[in-house]
């Protein structure tokens, strides 16, 4: 096996070719042990579209989410409430950077803008007399929590192996805007991958 390594090796040296160093480009979205390579680069952009209809089983558009409800002990059922109707929806576009440092050694950034958009009015029903208190509408766009990544390849050859990576976001979203999370946070990866030759007919 070493032998034949070596001699396809040197054929694509002679030819000038460049092999890849996975079969095939993998699901999206979904990590693999594999890294760029020394000098390689990567970059794309992605969007996505949020629309909330739903908090902990409520639908936030029929008014049915109770904020505040007052009760006397003695009746059954509150005597008066508020509730919210909110119409609330994200647009990311995320633009993402990837470089090989070394043949084991990756770093990445993620850059997400956001557009957010909320909409919503408040109503108080005091003994079934449901009526409007207040209504409002915002919009912001701006810089979201930016991503700093980086992956070291432990073990494998071309498309499998094993992997450690790094995540940091760093707190560059405005939390009074809901674009952040108003601090940095950090995740560890532990990558897997296994990639075989597939038959085809």
């Amino acid at each position: 096996t070493a032998l034949r390594d070596a001699y396809r090796a040197a054929d694509l040296v002679a030819l000038g070719t460049s092999e890849r160093a996975s079969t095939n480009f993998g699901a999206f979205f979904v990590e693999r042990a594999v890294t760029a390579g020394r000098g390689r680069a990567s970059f794309g952009v992605s969007f996505r579209y949020n629309r909330f209809e739903t908090l902990d089983g409520f639908d936030l558009r029929d008014g049915s989410l109770v904020t505040t409800a007052n009760q006397f002990v003695d009746e059954a059922a509150p005597f008066d409430e508020e509730s919210l109707r909110l119409r609330l929806q994200t647009a990311t576009t995320t633009g993402f950077l990837g470089v090989g440092l070394t043949d084991w050694l990756d770093v990445s950034v993620a850059v997400p803008v956001v557009s957010l958009r909320l909409e919503g009015e408040r109503f108080d029903d005091f003994r079934g007399d449901k009526t409007l208190q207040a209504s409002a509408n915002a919009e912001v766009t701006g810089l979201a929590d930016i991503a700093l990544r980086t992956k070291v390849r432990l073990a494998g050859r071309y498309g499998s192996g094993l992997s450690l990576g790094g995540e940091v976001r760093l707190p560059t979203g405005d939390p009074d805007d809901l674009l952040g999370a108003g601090r940095a946070t950090y995740r560890g990866l532990v990558v897997g991958s296994l990639e075989g030759q597939i038959a085809s007919f």
